[in-house]
């Protein structure tokens, strides 16, 4: 498939490899360009324009297709220039893109604090947010549940300010002890203010890698990228999870929530304290 055979407007992904840190964002194909190639919308960090010129860093092009595995095109070269006066990616490739039977949803890994409802007729406890995505999230908990495939997932967490609440589905279960169990969840329905989040927890993480700085909106300065901000997020997953079996001051206080049900509608404006000793209706 070649690029120009993008239609106008689909939405494509961005898959950057720096030093073994992946990160994915969305962009959208805005017009052709000569030469074969497309123009698209830039990745945009505190109003400037990400550049990804360097031969550190690997850049593939995703097209995400519905009933269809997804087109890639690896190692595209990503030029930002001027189009129409406005700011955009001018992507070539010099191979056509391939379908690869992969998984279209990319994982970021959190380790996050937050509080779940795992069935409808139990109590919300606090779990670990190990991942997400745009269709689906896993969580470590405390309670190791028989039959728990298709129970009903209510997670609530917030995370710098900005507050999710995903509704999803057990579609498996994996025990790595005593009161560590992950349940992996499928959501029902796309959240939209979730890929906006991902999104900017991506962005955020670029920008905590002290090896990285912007000047007039390109990268430079790369030495070892392999993602500070990865490893945080990694070492806070371990230490949260080893914080369930404890009472650290520093865990999610559970007596706000043990006579809190996460039922439907609790999807917006998230506010813990709000929710204390209250059914969710």
């Amino acid at each position: 498939m070649k690029l120009t055979e993008i239609r106008q407007g689909e939405e494509i992904t961005l898959e950057v490899i720096i030093n073994g840190a992946r990160y994915e964002f969305k962009s959208d194909m805005v017009d052709a360009a000569d030469g074969g190639g497309i123009y698209a919308s830039p990745v945009r960090v505190q109003d400037k324009v990400l550049s990804f010129a360097s031969d550190r860093i690997v850049v593939n092009l995703v097209l995400n297709r519905q009933d269809h595995p997804p087109v890639v095109w690896r190692r595209i070269s990503v030029e930002t220039t001027v189009y129409k006066k406005n700011t955009l990616y001018r992507i070539t490739s010099v191979t056509t893109g391939l379908e690869e039977n992969r998984r279209s949803a990319f994982r970021l890994p959190l380790g996050l604090q937050g509080v779940a409802q795992i069935g409808a007729n139990r109590k919300a406890s606090d779990v670990i947010v190990q991942d997400i995505s745009e269709s689906g999230f896993s969580i470590v908990a405390k309670d190791d549940i028989e039959n728990s495939d298709g129970l009903v997932v209510r997670l609530v967490f917030s995370d710098d300010g900005a507050s999710m609440s995903l509704t999803g589905l057990v579609v498996r279960k994996v025990v790595y002890g005593e009161e560590k169990v992950l349940y992996g969840c499928k959501l029902n329905n796309k959240v939209v203010a979730l890929s906006r989040y991902i999104n900017e927890r991506q962005r955020k993480q670029i920008l905590k890698q002290k090896e990285v700085t912007l000047e007039q909106g390109k990268i430079v300065g790369y030495g070892d990228l392999r993602g500070k901000a990865q490893n945080d997020a990694d070492d806070r997953k371990e230490n949260a999870i080893r914080g369930l079996s404890d009472s650290s001051t520093g865990r999610i206080k559970s007596d706000r929530y043990r006579n809190v049900n996460l039922n439907e509608g609790d999807h917006k404006n998230i506010n813990y304290d709000r929710y204390k000793n209250l059914n969710l209706n």
